[in-house]
């Protein structure tokens, strides 16, 4: 199934606001290397994501980082091997949106026994927490919230 580019493209809407952002946005894909996009171009982290999930399972850094200290990070602990694995760090973030959960449940995918047996369980203990809930996401084995602040925190 082809991504949907408007459901995409709202999703980083309301993750990033509309206020400034800092920083450059990395998605990994399943062999754990680092595809980036320009954060300040929303056209263009929509149709890298839309592009990358169409052939693999990717996530994305939940938090902006600066691309080349991301990768000098990298190399400098782990002297020789390929940049394209480069996440960022604590080091190397610029822009913070919020909080991120990711609650698995039981079911294929997943070994641990001690998950919640249904995503109700898990949708009912987020509705638990001191703070509210921006965003939940199925995730096909369980859910992803996040918790967006009120604004970007820019670390500089």
């Amino acid at each position: 199934m082809l991504p949907d580019k408007s459901v995409i493209k709202e999703f980083f809407k309301i993750y990033y606001g509309s206020k400034g952002v800092i920083g450059g946005q990395g998605f990994f894909i399943d062999d754990k290397s680092t595809i980036w996009a320009s954060a300040y171009d929303l056209d263009e982290v929509v149709e890298k994501a839309a592009s990358l999930a169409e052939g693999h399972e990717i996530w994305f850094n939940t938090a902006l980082h600066d691309k080349e200290m991301a990768k000098e990070d990298y190399l400098r602990r782990k002297p020789g091997n390929n940049p394209r694995y480069a996440r960022g760090t604590e080091k190397t973030v610029r822009t913070v949106f919020g909080a991120f959960i990711d609650i698995d449940v039981r079911g294929p995918g997943h070994a641990q026994d001690n998950l919640p047996e249904t995503k109700e369980i898990a949708m009912q203990f987020l509705k638990t927490l001191p703070f509210n809930i921006t965003i939940n996401i199925d995730s096909g084995g369980g859910i992803h919230a996040y918790a967006l602040f009120d604004k970007p925190y820019h670390i500089c």
